[in-house]
């Protein structure tokens, strides 16, 4: 029995050898993860800590990384923002080149891909007031929360989206998305 032999979800830095034995710390957890585009485990920390570190993340309620089931060749994260009240929704391609550098730095794997091209670069899309309101009340509609008698207020939205609830999100955006670009 050893580290080796078991899937944690710990993310360990390696700081040396003791005798054979590795000497370890705790970095992180990983439990959740951003889709795989190309076999790499984004962690979910690693793109809110990018987006918090952006000025976007001021002017925004929530945002969500939705899943496009059908990835293709130059696939690319879409991350769908709703405006805080009164919010400029200015273009977002600065702020998905600013939230794109902001994930290389954090995720050594993620930063390859995009160099050799093999992804492309995380997209930024603006979702009408409300979105954001509708997939908690969904949520709630769903169960997906496994809990009855839940308020839609009560509940917090996931880092990343599938399905009907992704949907959801798509259709409700400002302008025109084609995920599959």
């Amino acid at each position: 029995a050893g580290l080796c032999r078991y899937r944690l979800g710990d993310v360990v830095h390696v700081h040396g050898l003791f005798g054979q034995m590795p000497l370890v710390s705790v970095v992180d957890r990983v439990t959740n993860v951003l889709p795989s585009l190309r076999g790499e485990r984004v962690p979910e920390g690693a793109f809110l800590d990018a987006l918090a570190s952006l000025p976007l993340s001021r002017r925004i309620r929530g945002a969500v990384v939705v899943e496009a089931p059908k990835s293709t060749p130059g696939s690319r994260y879409h991350i769908f923002v709703e405006s805080a009240s009164g919010a400029s929704q200015a273009d977002t391609s600065a702020e998905g080149t600013a939230l794109d550098a902001g994930i290389c730095a954090r995720d050594p794997v993620y930063a390859s891909l995009r160099t050799k091209g093999s992804i492309r670069e995380a997209q930024v899309h603006w979702v009408a007031g409300g979105t954001f309101a509708k997939l908690r009340e969904a949520m709630v509609a769903q169960d997906r929360l496994g809990v009855p008698h839940v308020c839609s207020v009560q509940v917090q939205l996931p880092t990343v989206v599938r399905g009907d609830l992704a949907n959801l999100v798509v259709c409700a955006a400002v302008r025109p998305v084609h995920l599959t670009e």
